[in-house]
């Protein structure tokens, strides 16, 4: 298998987070997947698609209230008198990590797409940093190899070959300069935060990858 494509519209609040583990666990068994496609499924564990309302417990349904939704605290950030759409209080970006370090680990991935998945600046953040490390890494890794030997020092940089396999990664359509909480009055609330993504810039650069953004 070299590819595998996974996209769902208007996931499921609770979905995005288990996906992202699964295909995480899956990834670092599988040693031929070159491509991965992963938009549209709430990796960033935000707004969900429309709910009925007796998806959700807690009242009176209105914007701005907060009720839970499969035994989490969420917001109510839609309603139209039959259905709802809730963001959690607090995302959970815990499988977007995993992804993250599974993907940066694979020896064959080169290329995946996690477009349109809510991953915000705190993903943007994670994905950064989780960029960082494993360029971190493999620098270690070609030292003790020999790879940074006098010869290689003096070819130069850009002549060196790329620190990771994976090669592009496309996070469009993600709210990556976009925090989001609900204030006192339980009303969500959107901060921006340009730092997270000047810094994932910047860890894709290093990482020589097509970062698109």
């Amino acid at each position: 298998m070299t590819s595998l494509i996974r996209s769902v519209d208007d996931a499921n609040l609770a979905d995005g987070p288990a996906v992202a583990s699964a295909v995480a666990a899956a990834l670092a068994r599988c040693s031929s997947l070159t491509c991965l496609r992963l938009s549209s499924n709430n990796l960033g564990d935000g707004e969900s698609g429309y709910l009925p309302a007796s998806a959700v417990e807690g009242g009176p349904i209105e914007v701005g209230a907060r009720v839970a939704h499969l035994g989490r605290a969420v917001v109510v950030t839609h309603w139209d008198g039959t259905e709802v759409k809730v963001c959690p209080l607090a995302p959970d970006l815990s499988g977007l990590d995993a992804l993250a370090r599974a993907m940066l680990a694979s020896r064959s991935l080169t290329s995946i797409d996690l477009a349109e998945n809510q991953i915000g600046s705190g993903g943007a953040a994670l994905l950064a940093e989780c960029l960082r490390q494993a360029c971190d890494e493999a620098s270690q890794a070609a030292a003790e190899a020999g790879a940074s030997s006098r010869a290689a020092a003096e070819a130069g940089a850009s002549s060196r070959a790329p620190p990771l396999r994976l090669r592009r990664v496309d996070v469009r359509e993600n709210y990556l300069d976009e925090a989001r909480a609900p204030d006192a009055h339980g009303l969500l609330r959107t901060t921006h935060d340009e730092q997270a993504v000047a810094a994932l810039r910047d860890a894709g650069e290093a990482a020589r990858l097509e970062l698109l953004i």
